[in-house]
C-alpha cells in the first residue's frame, strides 16, 4: 500500500471506501475535509459513494453529495441509485446475504434516502 490520504490497497479501495462500508461516518467526514479524493475506484469500479449505496450509509452517502471538491458525475448518481433502489426493495433478503458473507448493512431507511437523494440530483 502507498502512503498518504488517497493511498489504495491491492483491490483499489482507500480509506473512504472503508469508512463507507462500515459506516464510519465521523472518519468520512474528517478524511474528506483533510482532502481525500472520493472519486478514486476499486478495481471492479466501486467508488465511497457505490460503497455507501452498497451498505445503505445515507449519511455517508449526503456528505460525498456535498462535497463541492469533487462533483458526482450522472453515472455514479445513476449506479448508487439502481442499488439503493433494489436494496431497498429486497431488503431482508440482502440483509441475509451479507450477514453470511459478514457484514451489516443498514436498514431500509438507510437505503430509501440514497435513493431519493440520488433520484432528486438526477432529476435537477
Amino acid at each position: 500500500m502507498r502512503d498518504g490520504i488517497n493511498a489504495q490497497d491491492a483491490l483499489g479501495r482507500t480509506a473512504l471506501h472503508s469508512a463507507a462500508k462500515v459506516g464510519a461516518d465521523r472518519c468520512f467526514e474528517i478524511l474528506l475535509a483533510a482532502g481525500a479524493n472520493p472519486t478514486l475506484q476499486t478495481y471492479t469500479g466501486k467508488t465511497p459513494a457505490i460503497f455507501a449505496a452498497e451498505f445503505g450509509r445515507a449519511t455517508i452517502f449526503e456528505m460525498r453529495l456535498a462535497c463541492t471538491a469533487y462533483q458526482m458525475g450522472r453515472s455514479e448518481l445513476g449506479e448508487a441509485c439502481d442499488l439503493a433502489q433494489y436494496s431497498a426493495e429486497s431488503f431482508k433478503a440482502k440483509r441475509k446475504e451479507y450477514a453470511i458473507q459478514g457484514y451489516e448493512i443498514a436498514g431500509r431507511k438507510g437505503f430509501q434516502k440514497i435513493a431519493e437523494l440520488a433520484l432528486g440530483m438526477l432529476d435537477e
